[in-house]
């Protein structure tokens, strides 16, 4: 008998290539990661392993995926009735039970969110270096690439970008609790701040100066709500409608030199 390789990708039709695994086996990958439905698939299923989800394996990941779900954020949003709407989903316990595993996600860990987004040569152990920086500034580059640590280092690299996105997506949703556990601190909550008024008197041209130099401390700019930790502002006495809001929900308002003394000496 005859066996036959394939020579084209039954997703997308772009030719295969032969490349070596990790284990030093040859293996046939289609190399049109950008386009391939297939691929994007199978990154997007790798990516949600990473929080390891009770009842809810690669089958349903793709049935997920073909819904328009992309990722942990768009997840946990999701609604029964934007399920069924794709006609990939239907109404049932099967989707109760669904949304159940959904609805019990109270806590994300930082690296595996970081991990979940699935940028190349980037998994678990590199996700827990890079959540490292982002909550104490430091991690371990011992072995890394020049690429991976100039994508950690640089707060515009596509990476950090990508953090800075699905966290401030994630500060959006009630009583979801994001924790890290670095080698400084255990189960601590990444803080969310809004900004109102101008950071140029405290040392930064704008407020994306300011936002990309506390992010390694692990605060994050995200929406003033009541999951908001901190509103940042240039004047204490300001009457401005963030300002406002603040007071109603209860944040805590500090000046931007202010956040940066109350850093400092965590440090």
């Amino acid at each position: 008998m005859i066996n036959f390789l394939p020579t084209h990708c039954n997703e997308c039709g772009h030719e295969l290539e032969v490349v070596i695994g990790k284990n030093g086996k040859y293996k046939l990958i289609c190399p049109d990661t950008d386009n391939c439905s297939g691929v994007a698939i199978k990154k997007f299923q790798r990516g949600m392993s990473s929080f390891d989800i009770s009842g809810i394996g690669p089958s349903t990941y793709q049935d997920l995926y073909e819904s328009g779900i992309r990722d942990i954020a768009d997840l946990l949003m999701v609604t029964p009735e934007q399920l069924v709407n794709t006609d990939i989903f239907k109404h049932g316990r099967a989707l109760e039970k669904l949304m159940e595993s959904i609805k019990s996600i109270k806590t994300l860990k930082l690296s595996s969110i970081i991990e979940s987004l699935q940028f190349d040569k980037i998994g678990s152990t590199y996700s827990k270096e890079i959540e490292s920086y982002i909550s104490t500034g430091t991690y371990n580059s011992s072995g890394m690439d020049y690429i991976i640590r100039e994508q950690i280092e640089d707060s515009n690299s596509d990476l950090n970008i990508a953090i800075r996105n699905i966290l401030n997506r994630l500060s959006k949703i009630d009583g979801l609790t994001i924790i890290t556990s670095t080698k400084k601190e255990t189960n601590c909550d990444v803080k969310t701040f809004e900004m109102t008024g101008s950071p140029k008197d405290f040392g930064f041209n704008t407020k994306e100066d300011f936002e990309k130099e506390i992010l390694k401390f692990g605060y994050i700019h995200g929406s003033l709500n009541k999951n908001c930790d901190y509103l940042i502002t240039d004047d204490l006495s300001s009457t401005t409608g963030k300002m406002a809001k603040a007071l109603k929900l209860g944040v805590k308002i500090l000046t931007y030199e202010q956040l940066i003394e109350f850093i400092k000496n965590k440090q």
